[in-house]
């Protein structure tokens, strides 16, 4: 689900503010013609009122929402107003008047789009034809968006990560405050050698990989390509079976 908020908001970053309903106009090759999103504003209709008036005054058909109902989790989607996003075919013999018509219903459109094509960027990892899990995940539309950013510390809370594997020791992130392998807990912060991460099954900042390669596997679906690696262990290790098992 993350992974999915995470590419419609890298696809609607560019869209107008809350306030106003703006046309975007671009060209075809980038957008699916017979598609269109757009966000329902706040008033006195329900969302659901207010799409069925869309519905009938614009012409749009299959209009529905852009994310499903969330079972008992909804109240969470309409606390971040996710209830009133909204999907619509655009009828290929009139869908420059129905689109033209939604634009003009500012009293109840936010926001509108058409929907751009998903763009895909493949890494340059020799190995990456022996990995079939991330087209399947959908990471080469999500590297189009962004490819990383070395400010962006990701905590893998995991079975522990091999720091030795090449792609992990250029994603290490790096506690500037200690100073590794001195057996001192030189930040304060409670944790010896704590340089990289910290191993809390086995209480060491030392040994982060633990007895599973699992946690390596999610460290390289994450870091994608610029970002930094926190490994924090928490699956057991023949050393301690009192800790978490997956």
């Amino acid at each position: 689900m993350m992974l999915v908020l995470t590419l419609l908001l890298g696809v609607f970053e560019t869209m107008p503010t809350e306030d106003q309903a703006t046309v975007h106009t671009a060209e075809e090759s980038k957008y699916i013609p017979s598609a269109m999103v757009f966000k329902i504003k706040a008033g006195p209709l329900s969302p659901e009122a207010a799409a069925k008036e869309l519905t009938n005054f614009t012409g749009l058909v299959d209009v529905h929402r852009l994310f499903r109902e969330g079972g008992r989790f909804e109240s969470r989607h309409r606390a971040e107003g996710l209830h009133l996003w909204y999907k619509a075919t655009v009828p290929p013999d009139t869908g420059a008047e129905a689109m033209e018509r939604l634009f003009k219903r500012t009293d109840l459109v936010a926001k509108a789009s058409a929907v751009p094509k998903a763009r895909k960027a493949a890494p340059n990892d020799p190995y990456y034809a022996q990995q079939p899990h991330f087209p399947t995940l959908g990471m080469e539309e999500a590297w189009a968006i962004s490819a990383g950013k070395p400010n962006v510390i990701i905590a893998i809370i995991d079975s522990g990560v091999d720091m030795q594997h090449p792609e992990m020791r250029s994603n290490a992130w790096l506690n500037t405050g200690e100073i590794c392998g001195n057996g001192e807990d030189d930040d304060g912060n409670g944790y010896v050698d704590d340089c990289n991460g910290y191993n809390f099954a086995d209480d060491t900042g030392r040994q982060l990989f633990g007895d599973d390669s699992h946690g390596t596997h999610c460290a390289g679906c994450a870091i994608g390509g610029s970002y930094l690696v926190l490994p924090c262990t928490i699956a057991y290790t023949s050393a301690n079976e009192d800790s978490i098992c997956f």
